[in-house]
């Protein structure tokens, strides 16, 4: 019954995505595949149901054999993008806050979860109110000193949930502990949904731009750097991101930002599978050959030019909800301007990946957002005396 077991849960980390409700179960799986791997070798120790415990151990070990290959790819594109010597502007305090190794067994049992982050947080901080409700942030707040200077830069954080669900914080809050012991300000937004607030399509647009005004009005009360600004999305909360950051000029100059960083984002929103997706339609309230000017105006790749922010964009090889086409096709329009991109594509990695902290696509991309961010932020300066 063991190797049974682990057979099947060996063929779901193989396979594409088998259903919508085993999307979640395909994801930790991919991303901890020896658990699979685990009840195989017990299968085999024990002589009963040896066959499936090997056909279980062998395909808990595919996402493993492409390891390497993702860490290699990853170290290309960080170099390609910021130059061969980009380590060497980041200052030495920030690398000592940094996630170490690309991979270690103490992050893969858990160590996210239980470890102490000096940071202090603010939840439920209004910073606007809309019509059907008041929209939200958490802070949190490193307590540890800047990396230089006496302001600390900011991340403003925005949940993924296909436009019409989600909130700040969710799965996430030990992922922003993360990025605030490391001297980084993380602002997490609510944003308005087509459907609960039957706001229109660029709505939720608008409140980035208000948290972007909101944190720099409010810089001196949390000491933000206010030249020192990322967005980080996720998902749909990618797809604003770069559509804020990439649109941020004319009338709109006052939200620039320095860096983007997404996960799983889509870029064209004209993109679509065999059908069209009742998500994308019921925030742009049509489909793309009904009202394509709006689909072109949500479409962040509609926006690419020079002198964007710096941008890293990870993505999941195994993605069924927004396929790594998105950020292949960003990033060779981006490679036509002067704006460095970034593209970690983690080959076994599912749409949500990195909600998996001890899982192995989490623990590789942070090591290089981890630098990408620092990069962003202190490129050209030096360390704090302090």
């Amino acid at each position: 019954m063991i190797g049974v077991i682990s057979a099947i849960l060996g063929v779901l980390i193989v396979l594409p995505r088998v259903a919508y409700r085993t999307w979640k179960t395909q994801l930790v799986l991919n991303e901890m595949p020896w658990l699979a791997g685990i009840l195989g070798i017990v299968a085999i120790l024990r002589g009963r149901g040896r066959v499936w415990g090997w056909l279980g151990l062998g395909m808990s070990l595919v996402p493993y054999t492409r390891l390497r290959w993702a860490q290699k790819n990853m170290d290309a594109m960080m170099v390609d993008a910021l130059g061969d010597d980009y380590e060497s502007y980041i200052p030495d305090v920030a690398k000592k806050r940094m996630t170490q190794t690309r991979w270690s067994l103490k992050n893969t049992l858990g160590a996210a979860y239980y470890r102490n982050y000096p940071v202090r947080i603010m939840r439920d901080v209004v910073y606007v109110q809309r019509p059907t409700r008041p929209l939200k942030l958490d802070i949190f707040m490193p307590q540890v000193p800047p990396v230089i200077g006496d302001r600390y830069p900011a991340i403003i954080v925005l949940h993924g949930g296909g436009w019409y669900r989600g909130d700040k914080t969710e799965h996430f809050e030990r992922h922003n502990l993360h990025l605030a012991a490391q001297g980084y300000v993380v602002f997490d937004a609510q944003y308005r949904f087509f459907s609960v607030d039957a706001a229109p399509w660029d709505a939720p647009l608008q409140d980035v731009r208000e948290v972007i005004r909101w944190v720099k009005a409010n810089a001196d009360e949390y000491q933000v750097d206010t030249t020192k600004i990322a967005l980080y999305g996720r998902s749909a909360g990618g797809q604003l991101a770069l559509r804020a950051a990439y649109g941020a000029c004319g009338e709109f100059i006052d939200t620039s930002v320095q860096a983007v960083v997404t996960a799983y984002a889509p870029t064209d929103l004209r993109l679509t599978g065999y059908e069209p997706d009742f998500r994308v339609c019921g925030l742009l309230g049509g489909q793309s050959w009904e009202v394509p000017e709006t689909y072109a105006d949500a479409s962040p790749i509609e926006f690419v030019r020079d002198d964007l922010p710096p941008t890293l964009m990870m993505h999941g090889g195994a993605d069924s909800l927004a396929s790594y086409v998105h950020a292949e096709l960003m990033l060779n329009k981006l490679r036509q301007t002067n704006t460095p991109c970034v593209v970690l594509r983690v080959p076994w990695g599912r749409h949500g990946f990195d909600a998996v902290l001890p899982g192995t696509g989490y623990q590789l991309t942070q090591y290089y957002v981890d630098r990408f961010l620092a990069w962003c932020m202190y490129h050209g300066q030096t360390d704090n005396p302090t």
